[in-house]
């Protein structure tokens, strides 16, 4: 079984290539490095493709270009007959911002076409993702208050809304399950989804900090509070961080 994924060198698409490289997987890989010719000669080879390239900021030509026009270059082939897709959509579909529409428009697009093309479809509307390897000041607040709270940096509050998160390491068992499962859904549940407002997260994170120690991930209260954790010394240099186990 050959599995190809899309963006492969992003935040998810790394995380997600390694975790099924060690579990025995086939990949196949489309990045910016690689061209389109690179996509139709794995686009034949593969029996499942993880649709994860897109664009979440920028120019609105370029979400445009890598949410719909990529989109559409995947399913125009003739030889997606009897393969799956997996596509990650947001849940921002419903919002009026250029990234929602036009990761609504990809889905639309391949909703359309799976019954002509033959192919099987699964979407997954979601919400703010978190983990190791997040790009800081892009599309993570995590991320971000991580990297400037273990740099020194201020860091911003701006609403007391609760947002919904996901760790990167429940959604990589979330899409492997879905890999290996028979009976296919067009919109699989998003399982294991936190719901936490920025003033918690600041609070938890400054306290990560200001320990002079490593903690116990044993000991940590809930589960939520151990994958930030994790996620936070993930942002540490080798400079920044040392351990003494004595």
């Amino acid at each position: 079984m050959n599995i190809l994924i899309t963006g492969s060198k992003g935040f998810i698409g790394k995380n997600l290539s390694l975790y099924l490289k060690e579990k025995g997987y086939s990949l196949l890989e489309f990045n910016k490095s690689k061209t389109f010719k690179d996509l139709e000669k794995d686009l034949v080879k593969s029996d499942i493709i993880i649709h994860l390239a897109g664009q979440n900021r920028g120019l609105k030509e370029k979400f445009n270009l890598n949410n719909i026009d990529l989109t559409r270059k995947i399913i125009k082939k003739k030889f997606l007959k009897k393969k799956f897709i997996i596509y990650t959509s947001t849940t921002k579909v419903t919002e009026k911002s250029i990234y929602g529409k036009t990761k609504k428009t990809s889905e639309n697009l391949l909703k359309k076409n799976r019954k002509l093309k033959n192919y099987t479809l699964s979407i997954l509307r979601l919400p703010n993702i978190f983990g190791k390897w997040c790009k800081p000041n892009y599309n993570s607040v995590i991320s971000t208050f991580c990297n400037n709270i273990i740099n020194k940096k201020s860091i911003k509050v701006n609403t007391t809304k609760k947002i919904n998160f996901l760790y990167i390491d429940d959604l990589l068992l979330m899409i492997e399950k879905i890999i290996l499962k028979k009976n296919k859904v067009l919109y699989p549940k998003i399982n294991n989804v936190y719901k936490k407002d920025l003033n918690y997260i600041s609070k938890k994170l400054h306290l990560f900090s200001k320990k002079n120690k490593v903690f116990d991930l044993d000991n940590f209260k809930n589960s939520f509070d151990k994958k930030l954790y994790s996620t936070f010394v993930s942002y540490y240099s080798k400079k920044l961080f040392s351990h003494n186990s004595s």
